[in-house]
């Protein structure tokens, strides 16, 4: 785990002789201060380090987030601790070991989830790899039917040969040639392997606005077999994944969220619908009393086109969004 070096591994290691950790808490009182920062935590909780001591079936989005947030009071807490046994004034805690768990659940600060985007970035931050997921996962059924291949195939491809790629862009480096064009180099990962890739002056200023690090995109080109050190895929075309999902989607379910009232918010949803009228049928799904679930197909006459600007308005007023692509499963069944 990054940031985490021999001195903080084993303190952590000589706390727990004393038993299991019970929470982020008991972790930082016992756990020597000058082998524990800031650095170290977050590393530890992006990795999911306290995963196992969610008892509550909490969801990793949400344990993870209210984790990271709590790091501060953590610390905080564990050199108060430390401080007292030092002075031999154990006794300003109470019973640490007995009231520690009661206490550290209501210390934790009520936080918004992470993201799926941000929990799989954490990961790949913390240990250099996706642990739970991988982010081209979502996008499975629409590089299944675009034709996409894996990348380790990419490489046993001829020179010259055409081909799609679905990835996550890594080791994005802009350059300038010497006219002062600019263009970019970097590799392309899927869950299987990565590529060198290369978009030339005439492609990069095209594209430059979607090209980030981390950002899931589709990729057409021909390979270049020439040179050394492997197969490089010269690019011609790049394509955010998200804004192919949505302009290829055949149903849009939005997720309306119980909050405030229903019906104005539903109003506003449908309003923002009819401006982006298309072929897209659209589901509408709530939840009701007693947790019941409720999905209706809005009229026929109201499809729309799918669009980055029509999920981000969606999300401004709290819905959560899903395209369904043609190869998806079929959504009753």
């Amino acid at each position: 785990i990054k940031g985490v070096g021999q001195s903080s591994v084993d303190a952590i290691l000589e706390a727990r002789t004393e038993g299991a950790f019970s929470s982020i808490f008991d972790f930082a009182e016992r756990t020597g201060q000058r082998a524990l920062n800031k650095r170290v935590l977050e590393s530890l909780v992006c990795a999911g380090a306290f995963d196992s001591l969610n008892m509550h079936g909490q969801s990793v989005h949400a344990w993870r987030a209210q984790h990271f947030a709590g790091i501060d009071a953590a610390l905080s807490l564990g050199a108060r601790a430390q401080r007292a046994r030092a002075c031999g004034q154990s006794d300003l805690f109470g019973n640490v070991t007995t009231d520690r768990a009661a206490q550290s659940v209501k210390r934790l600060p009520l936080v918004e989830a992470w993201t799926q985007r941000d929990l799989l970035a954490a990961e790949k931050g913390a240990v250099g790899f996706y642990i739970t997921s991988h982010p081209l996962k979502d996008y499975s059924d629409i590089l299944q039917e675009l034709g996409c291949i894996e990348i380790l195939r990419s490489t046993e491809c001829e020179h010259g040969a055409r081909l799609s790629l679905g990835g996550i862009v890594t080791a994005l480096q802009v350059r300038t040639t010497k006219k002062g064009d600019r263009f970019a180099l970097m590799r392309l990962e899927d869950e299987a392997g990565s590529v060198k890739c290369v978009m030339w002056p005439e492609v990069f200023s095209k594209t430059d606005r979607i090209l980030e690090t981390d950002a899931a995109v589709l990729v057409s080109g021909r390979v270049n077999g020439e040179e050394e050190g492997g197969a490089t895929i010269i690019v011609d075309e790049v394509e955010r994944l998200d804004e192919v999902l949505q302009r290829r989607a055949r149903t849009m379910i939005v997720r309306v969220p119980i909050t405030g009232d229903p019906k104005t918010l539903l109003e506003s949803v449908f309003l923002v619908l009819d401006k982006h009228r298309g072929n897209c049928e659209v589901f509408i799904e709530m939840v009701l009393e007693q947790s019941m679930l409720v999905r209706a197909r809005t009229h026929g006459a109201l499809r729309v086109q799918g669009s980055l600007q029509l999920e981000t308005t969606l999300q401004d007023f709290g819905c959560k969004v899903e395209w369904v692509t043609p190869q998806t499963p079929p959504l009753w069944g």
